[in-house]
């Protein structure tokens, strides 16, 4: 009949025999003991883990990076596009919701006639829902010819 043991009953085995051989193990796992609890293997095995989480790190700041520069492109194209609501806010034009809905329908047929990219965006009010939202080229060709 065979059996499994852990290394650890092995050792517990080994402590207890009274016997050259036992004695023999008992020296073995003390001196291994004392190898591995040594002050320049512990350090060796702290760098080890230092060195692995170090490199773990510098992957996770590398994605981040990566990541940041694609939000960083998507926020400054989102930037340069307006609502209607937003360039009204925001160049404090102080135009009322009729003439907006007015500017707004004016616009679209302007960028469409021209080519120019019109992008819908949600808004938080939910009288309007999906809006258009205009590059900021168009807004200021679209004015001067207003004028």
């Amino acid at each position: 009949m065979n059996h499994e043991i852990t290394i650890t009953m092995a050792k517990e085995l080994c402590m207890l025999q009274r016997s050259a051989i036992g004695r023999k193990f008992r020296q073995y796992f003390i001196a291994v003991e004392e190898a591995w609890n040594s002050p320049e293997h512990i350090m060796e095995r702290a760098l080890q883990i230092a060195h692995q989480r170090a490199l773990e790190a510098q992957r996770r700041i590398m994605d981040l990076t990566e990541e940041n520069e694609t939000l960083e492109i998507a926020l400054n194209a989102s930037l340069q596009f307006y609502t209607v609501a937003k360039y009204n806010k925001v160049f404090a034009k102080h135009w009322n919701l009729a003439q907006s809905q007015a500017i707004g329908k004016q616009l679209s047929a302007f960028c469409r006639s021209r080519a120019i990219e019109i992008r819908t965006c949600e808004t938080n009010d939910e009288r309007f829902g999906t809006v258009n939202s205009y590059p900021i080229t168009a807004w200021t060709d679209f004015l001067k010819e207003m004028q």
